[in-house]
């Protein structure tokens, strides 16, 4: 068994990791920031000069401002799909079609039945004229 998920399990982290939802805007940001704070930590602990884990701390500090960046200009230009995710963002848009007084589809059959075959109309166009 891995050792970092028996550590987890054996702690009770495991069933607390999995409970936490990140969602939206806030979610990924912390994703990343958490990412970067794991990769300071391998790049502090592995490396060996100064000057390496400078390198990297500056590299990693980069790449968590450009992803921040990213998110945020998504968020700006799509505000509901970023704060929301999944089942929300559905029941967000239900309700703001709702909103706008749609209604309901009317219930009935979404495709005519193959069985039956379709009547389809003469066209206006063809039909010639009595003079």
């Amino acid at each position: 068994m891995n050792t970092v998920k028996k550590f987890l399990e054996q702690t009770g982290l495991l069933t607390t990791l999995d409970r936490i939802r990140f969602s939206g805007v806030v979610g990924k940001i912390t994703l990343a920031t958490i990412t970067f704070f794991i990769f300071l930590s391998v790049a502090v602990w592995k490396l060996t000069t100064e000057w390496m884990i400078f390198s990297a701390s500056f590299l990693g500090f980069l790449g968590i401002i450009f992803v921040v960046h990213k998110v945020m200009d998504f968020a700006n230009s799509h505000p509901a799909e970023a704060m929301l995710e999944g089942a929300e963002l559905v029941q967000y848009r239900q309700v703001e079609l709702a909103a706008k007084n749609i209604g309901v589809l009317p219930s009935g059959p979404a495709v005519p039945s193959p069985s039956q075959p379709l009547a389809l109309p003469l066209d206006a166009g063809t039909e010639e004229t009595e003079a």
